[in-house]
């Protein structure tokens, strides 16, 4: 480089500026190629190391992590095997043994089960509420589980799970004005664009509550409809997030019905179901085939796709709950299995399960 800038200096005092504008550009040059050379051999050494290391993970690390799995998974299985082996008694059935584990687990304690003997008392009333008045409603989700596997609460669950068709749900509103032990609460949350419907007592000190979820007739037991479904309430969602009526929504995410913003959610939500309703999805009871988890419940990422055949659900049956008794579907192993997969296996939530009370409240 010192040579070639030797070789543009001024000779003469006219060709001065000349060789001063040369001698920029070349400079400028040399540069840009000295630059270019040297992002060149960085790429080169970036992509021989990356791709070293890719080769290392994909030819060598993978293959040892993957066969580390497969023992990881073998031995599992093989310990399940020998526990469940050593437990059974006689010819009983393996599916027998796993309840009768299941059912002997002990009880939750301390505050968690104060919160569940109040929700168990709660669950009572509004089971002869129900009877009395002709409603009808059914164990689901965790509760459901609980209902079949436990005979009762999942010992680390803190709430009950119900469901109830539209129909239902509206002439529940109704019949609760007058009475004097009960009443119904909703609150409209922003995180996950829902209606959340709960039962309580009038007593606003007992944090008992039970949650009750919207489903709807539709015209066809096939599960593959659920992907319609699942459209519109995204058109919903975006309806909701584009309207300028409900820009404080999210600085105060859970509002109920004494709020001004709660008429438009729930338009909204109305809205969605009167398109449903128009394409034929959403039905009258008389010409439903199968039932679907409405678009005013939240719907998480994982949830099972909630569509499923009258009968799966109808007629309903009582099944033992704790100290008393509650509706469960027709099928629930057909639920179970679609929900949880094998629901009598192991759980992996006893420490991570959601806490939908913060148990220092409970007296």
């Amino acid at each position: 480089m010192l040579e070639t800038i030797k070789s543009l200096l001024p000779v003469t005092r006219r060709r001065h500026d000349d060789q001063i504008a040369n001698l920029t550009k070349q400079i400028k040059r040399i540069t840009r190629e000295s630059e270019e050379r040297i992002i060149a051999r960085i790429i080169q050494a970036d992509d021989g190391i990356n791709g070293n290391i890719d080769f290392k993970y994909h030819e060598l690390t993978e293959p040892r992590l993957n066969r580390i799995q497969e023992t990881i998974d073998t031995h599992d299985s093989h310990m399940k095997i020998m526990e469940w082996s050593l437990l059974r008694q006689g010819n009983e059935a393996l599916d027998q043994t796993k309840i009768r584990f299941f059912r002997s687990i002990p009880k939750a304690t301390g505050k968690l089960r104060l919160l569940q003997n109040s929700c168990i008392e709660l669950l009572a009333e509004f089971d002869s509420f129900c009877k009395d008045n002709n409603l009808q409603y059914w164990a689901c989700c965790g509760t459901l589980l609980g209902s079949i596997r436990h005979q009762g609460f999942i010992p680390w669950d803190d709430d009950i799970d119900l469901g109830m068709m539209r129909e239902d749900i509206e002439k529940l509103k109704e019949a609760l004005r007058a009475n004097s032990k009960l009443r119904l609460t909703t609150v409209y949350d922003c995180y996950v664009h829902s209606e959340q419907l709960r039962l309580r007592f009038r007593n606003s000190d007992n944090p008992a509550f039970l949650d009750i979820f919207y489903f709807d007739y539709i015209s066809t037991g096939k599960q593959s409809v659920y992907k319609q479904h699942q459209a519109i309430r995204e058109e919903m969602v975006e309806s909701m997030e584009a309207d300028k009526t409900l820009k404080n929504w999210q600085s105060t995410p859970y509002i109920d019905n004494s709020n001004p913003m709660s008429p438009t959610i729930r338009k909204h939500i109305d809205t969605a179901i009167e398109k449903e309703k128009q394409l034929g999805l959403i039905v009258d009871r008389s010409q439903a085939k199968g039932i679907i988890w409405s678009l005013d419940n939240l719907y998480p990422n994982d949830r099972y796709e909630w569509a499923v055949p009258l009968d799966v659900m109808f007629p309903l049956h009582s099944s033992i709950f704790e100290t008393t008794s509650c509706q469960v579907p027709n099928n629930p192993d057909f639920l179970l299995t679609g929900e949880f997969g094998d629901y009598l296996a192991l759980p992996a939530d006893i420490n991570t399960h959601f806490k939908h009370v913060n148990l220092d409240d409970v007296q």
